[in-house]
């Protein structure tokens, strides 16, 4: 179901159960605190209900709330299609810092369409890896709004989640801001798979090591080991460190210079720009990829997959 046709269904379904309640438009309006005008611009898809007002109104017509609001089945279809369990307003169970659950339909709905364009990008079945026996830990993306950071991981014995603020873009200037949107779910999908291969170093014929990453790095460089921008910025503008690191943040910590490089890599790939790196960043990412390779062993990966496309269209 295209984006449009998602954004029409919400509003028809309030119409089609309210006209089976047997219910005008100033009726159901005073039941919920609300103008006519409200319950009016809703059915016409012109705005939209608050997600947090969605299971009142699937108690006053007696559905549930998948009945009534396509979004979760949205994010469901994105589970069977991809094997990443997407969670939005109250599905999310636990977030961390400053963030609140968001219940603004129009963002979930956006931010439900980018994530779907990041996911088409990754080889088929990759994300169901994570949840196999191999390793064992669904793959989750959770958005919340009005966070301390655009985006954040955090891995758990059962779940690995990516956490994203669906307030870092503008829903009116989608078109032009969805790219900082979609580095930083690649970025934080980046973490996922690079913390992943560490675990999982020992049962690897070719293991992610930081000693190995490190020799990627100009002599005698030690990353900062945490975040700090005046650290960052000074390594990085020191002799040419700044050729072996894609910005200052690179220098805070290995972790983070793989997972700056591989969003960045997403990122160039989904913009269609014939962007890359120098050749000392193309070797950390060459690395990656074969690390990524013989660690999800269960992927077919006859295709290059879309981080590696960028290392065939760079600019000469």
């Amino acid at each position: 179901m295209n984006d449009e046709k998602l954004k029409n269904q919400l509003g028809s379904n309030i119409a089609t159960f309210r006209k089976r309640s047997g219910m005008t438009q100033a009726a159901l309006a005073e039941k919920i605190n609300f103008s006519d005008k409200a319950v009016s611009r809703w059915e016409n898809g012109i705005t939209f209900p608050d997600i947090s007002l969605l299971p009142v109104l699937a108690n006053i017509f007696e559905v549930t709330v998948d009945e009534l609001a396509p979004l979760y089945k949205k994010a469901e279809q994105l589970w069977d299609k991809y094997g990443v369990a997407v969670l939005i307003a109250d599905k999310v169970s636990s977030y961390t810092g400053t963030a609140e659950l968001c219940y603004d339909y129009k963002k979930i709905e956006d931010s439900l369409g980018l994530i779907e364009n990041c996911l088409e990008c990754y080889p088929k079945d990759f994300f169901r890896e994570f949840s196999g026996e191999y390793i064992g830990a669904t793959p989750c993306i959770q958005l919340v709004g009005t966070g301390d950071t655009a985006g954040v991981f955090y891995d758990g014995d059962d779940y690995k989640i990516v956490q994203i603020d669906v307030n870092d873009y503008s829903s009116e200037e989608a078109d032009d801001t969805g790219w900082f949107f979609c580095y930083t779910l690649h970025h934080e999908i980046g973490h996922m798979i690079s913390f992943t291969m560490l675990e999982r170093a020992d049962k690897s014929v070719f293991p992610l090591t930081e000693e190995r990453w490190n020799s990627f790095n100009p002599n005698d460089f030690e990353y900062v080991g945490y975040y700090d921008d005046e650290k960052e910025s000074e390594l990085f503008s020191k002799d040419d460190n700044s050729e072996y690191f894609v910005f200052s943040y690179a220098c805070s910590t290995p972790e983070e210079d793989r997972a700056i490089i591989f969003g960045k890599a997403m990122n160039y790939y989904m913009r269609h720009e014939n962007m890359g790196f120098n050749d000392n960043i193309d070797a950390k990412l060459v690395y990656l990829s074969d690390c990524i390779k013989n660690v999800f062993v269960g992927v077919d990966w006859d295709e290059k997959p879309a981080w590696e496309l960028i290392l065939d269209h760079k600019e000469d």
